[in-house]
């Protein structure tokens, strides 16, 4: 446990100084685009805790790291 945590703090602080935003635990479908700042277009919407529908997860994990994790993923498909 104790040998995760300290794993789990250096990796923040080298994503931290590299500039990259860490990925939260409750957040992994969103490490495959942690290091990509582009987007397809394919349509395939998620909506976020945030109430805003996304064109795909990619867009969604992008703005959502841009705006350091306020808001989770709630499901797949346009909000209702």
């Amino acid at each position: 446990m104790k040998t995760a945590l300290i794993f789990l703090l250096y990796s923040s602080a080298f994503l931290c100084i590299m500039g990259l935003p860490a990925v939260f635990p409750d957040m992994e479908y969103c490490s495959a685009y942690a290091e990509h700042r582009t987007c397809t277009k394919i349509y395939s919407p998620v909506c976020g805790t945030n109430r805003i529908t996304y064109p795909n997860m990619c867009r969604f994990c992008l703005d959502s790291m841009m705006k350091n994790y306020r808001f989770k993923l709630d499901h797949e498909g346009r909000c209702r």
